[in-house]
């Protein structure tokens, strides 16, 4: 667990819930903390030395209580550093779909003036003529999927949608059956689990530091407030 990538980590339920306990209750001992959420401490622990690696916790020791955990400044620093770490990462997987968008945009033109010329060179071939009008439609119809997808892209900051890297490997697919054009479907199959993930641990992340950052300001208004009512 400990050598765990921290995309996976982040993502996991359990340690989802560890973090967001101890947002909240800034510290507390593993053995609160794992019959707050229900799982056996063994297991919590676990977690804390991931998190604890990964810079997202501390924990120290007490002869009485045990190991306890602490969320500090300094680990929301380090969630901090890691979401524009992957905010930047995303970014540019972004701009390389896009451009793979453009691509097979431009190799489905190709592929649709292919099948017209076959389409004039079978015209007394009716079973012919009928598969290739069905592929024609086929291409129409991912021609639009590009328009749109391209579209969504420019649109949003953040725009790298898991669903784009499917549409580039889908089209790769429906090239290479219409005419073994080189495809890399597998390879961008695999960039769009991992987009998956990083897009998940990005919004967890992002939960998180969010979490944090609310509490921050919810404490300091009530130590004003407070003030304020002492002086009064």
């Amino acid at each position: 667990m400990i050598d765990q990538n921290w995309e996976d980590l982040v993502i996991e339920t359990g340690v989802d819930n560890l973090l967001n306990y101890l947002v909240e209750e800034k510290e507390a001992p593993v053995s609160q903390i794992s019959e707050e959420l229900g799982v056996a401490e063994d297991q919590a622990k676990t977690w804390a030395e991931a998190l604890d690696e990964k810079g997202f916790l501390e924990k120290n020791r007490s002869a009485r209580k045990g190991m306890i955990l602490k969320y500090t400044d300094k680990n929301r620093e380090k969630a901090n550093e890691k979401l524009q770490e992957m905010k930047e990462e995303v970014e540019k997987k972004s701009e390389i779909v896009k451009k793979e968008l453009e691509t097979r945009k431009k190799e489905v033109k190709k592929a649709k003036k292919r099948l017209e010329e076959l389409q004039k060179e079978l015209e007394n071939d009716r079973e012919e003529e009928e598969n290739i009008f069905d592929k024609m439609g086929k291409l129409k119809e991912m021609e639009h999927e590009i328009k749109e997808a391209i579209k969504e892209q420019n649109e949003k900051q953040q725009g790298l949608k898991s669903e784009s890297v499917k549409l580039v490997s889908r089209i790769d697919n429906a090239l290479k059956r219409i005419d073994e054009v080189g495809s890399t479907a597998n390879s961008f199959e695999k960039k769009e689990q991992d987009i998956r993930k990083k897009i998940k641990a990005l919004k967890k992340l992002e939960n998180h530091v969010k979490s944090a950052e609310e509490k921050e300001e919810l404490e300091k208004k009530m130590k004003k407030d407070i003030y304020r009512r002492d002086r009064e």
